[in-house]
């Protein structure tokens, strides 16, 4: 009886570098889970992989016509099929896919009869509002070569809707590292508002427009532009990988916050989940935008666990801060629910034991 091959396990990058340190899990998908639940896994940097020979102007043409008609990364579609990485990726038991990129190229590959081993795709906002038919028809081709493990209810029964009974789409309850990302031990806290965040539905100019002079003293952790404030607004530089500030950082900021505030742009993607969980296990009341993509509209209940803006609303916005400031009674029972809620329902253990019973049934099926 052979060795039963590893799960392939893609991330784009700086994973296997932050495996080694201590910090969060949460950032790793339940990958760090299989070691304990099985089955074996192995974590790949695509950036790692063997560089495609495509590049410059065929690589900038292919991209242009690519992505917009057959949601279709070029560079991300010509890393994995090259010839060594096909290999690798034909020998493993499964796939998983963490980005939009990698989940749509191997959907093609499969699509064309190149991959054999069946995908788990983790896609987060994948199949946008608005698309063209030609984009739709492509969209739904290379998904359907895959098991879709979105992380928001709410996008589960999206993709649903837009693929119908047939697809393959299991809901993937996303969760935080409630051992690192824990309340203060000490009752220290801080006079400001703290807000972070670095993908592009990040609204700041809606943020920057709901901060006026007389709510408390703002934080801000990001790469992306911030517009002008005229609040107390301080912007701090913050990236994922090149992590100026590191996790411990800015698990002191959630914990010294008076609250928390992610204002969101209007998309199905679970944008600003991460950040969100990791200020509510820290004890923190979170002002979150009304997303459609709002990863579970059912346990995150206005004024009971957190509190719902509408997007692109800077009076709400302002309302909502100034009824937390003015209110720290408030607050602080909003946070011990946010804590309570994170830790019996959205932690990295029940992700990791949902992500091995569907990679086990997967297996078996193949």
């Amino acid at each position: 009886m052979g060795t039963v091959q590893p799960v392939l396990f893609l991330f784009k990058s700086g994973r296997l570098d932050r495996l080694a340190e201590p910090g969060p899990r949460e950032f790793f998908y339940g990958f760090s889970e299989l070691e304990r639940l099985g089955p074996r896994a192995e974590l790949v940097e695509e950036e790692a992989l063997p560089q495609p020979g495509l590049n410059g102007w065929p690589e900038r043409l292919a991209t242009r016509f690519l992505d917009p008609l057959a949601g279709l990364n070029a560079g991300t579609l010509a890393r994995l099929s090259t010839r060594p990485t096909l290999t690798r990726l034909n020998r493993a038991s499964a796939i998983v896919a963490t980005t939009n990129a990698q989940g749509l190229a191997l959907g093609a590959l499969k699509a064309l009869g190149l991959l054999v081993p069946p995908v788990l795709f983790l896609p987060m906002g994948v199949w946008p509002f608005r698309a063209g038919f030609l984009r739709r028809a492509w969209l739904a081709r290379w998904l359907g070569q895959l098991a879709l493990a979105p992380i928001s209810r709410s996008e589960t029964e999206w993709l649903k809707r837009q693929l119908g009974t047939q697809a393959d789409i299991g809901y993937l309850p996303f969760g935080a590292d409630t051992h690192f990302w824990t309340p203060s031990p000490t009752e220290v806290k801080g006079d400001y508002v703290f807000s972070i965040g670095n993908d592009r539905h990040r609204d700041w100019a809606n943020l920057v427009a709901a901060w006026s002079a007389d709510l408390p003293p703002l934080k801000l952790v990001t790469r992306r532009p911030v517009p002008p404030s005229s609040g107390r607004l301080e912007v701090l530089a913050g990236d994922w990988t090149q992590r100026p500030i590191s996790d411990q950082g800015i698990r002191q900021f959630y914990r010294e916050a008076l609250f928390v505030v992610l204002p969101i742009q209007e998309t199905i993607q679970p944008s600003g989940q991460s950040a969100c969980l990791q200020a509510m296990a820290c004890g923190k009341a979170v002002i979150l935008s009304k997303i459609a993509g709002l990863w579970d509209d059912e346990l995150l209940k206005d004024g009971e666990t957190c509190l719902l803006v509408p997007p692109g609303d800077p009076v709400a916005l302002a309302a909502a801060a100034q009824k937390l400031a003015e209110n720290p009674q408030f607050c602080d029972r909003l946070g011990t629910a946010a804590r309570q809620l994170v830790t019996q329902r959205f932690t990295i253990e029940r992700m990791g034991e949902a992500l091995s019973a569907r990679l086990h049934v997967l297996m078996a099926q193949s």
